[in-house]
């Protein structure tokens, strides 16, 4: 009579196979959950961008984005890492305080990005403008770069008219 089954060689084969892929997927899904975090933040940026831009036309006004402060959620701080807030520069003095009119404010909730330059030399905290025709009138890159992940590089592209471009693969964040 002949008998059907496993070995123990194959066994033992294959809870080694096993074993190896569960060692090596937790680095790569760690990695492959922070570089689509990375890459929604950018678009969730790009699209605030896009909106203050229209909404500078709409009311052909000044609408700036500013970083936002995390300890007072309607100010401007220093670090895009903890979000933004839209807001129209009623009083026309290019910075945001009393008498301007907050129009939206997007909170990073435990957000480990910093968002830096080009070249990655100092990260990026000035107020982006759009005049009333929609022009931006300063470009820049900004570039998010995940803390853990430094080979994790996403950004946008903004341009002197205001056309925002979503791009990756920036050299910014990789340590030297």
């Amino acid at each position: 009579m002949r008998q059907t089954g496993l070995t123990l060689i194959e066994i033992l084969i294959t809870l080694a196979i096993l074993s190896i892929l569960l060692g090596i997927m937790p680095p790569l899904m760690s990695d492959w959950v922070a570089k689509i975090q990375t890459h929604t933040t950018i678009r969730s940026l790009s699209h605030h961008l896009h909106w203050a831009r229209v909404e500078a036309i709409a009311r052909f006004a000044v609408v700036g984005v500013c970083p936002l402060d995390p300890a007072n959620l309607s100010h401007c701080g220093d670090s895009y890492s903890q979000g933004w807030l839209i807001f129209h520069d009623a009083n026309q003095n290019r910075r945001y305080g009393k008498g301007d009119v907050v129009l939206k404010v997007k909170w990073l909730k435990n957000s480990s990005l910093e968002f830096k330059n080009r070249t990655g030399s100092h990260l990026v905290n000035r107020t982006i403008w759009f005049k009333g025709n929609g022009i931006s009138g300063s470009a820049m890159t900004l570039v998010a770069c995940k803390n853990e992940l430094p080979r994790r590089a996403a950004g946008l592209v903004l341009n002197n008219i205001g056309r925002i471009s979503v791009r990756s693969h920036f050299s910014a964040c990789r340590k030297s």
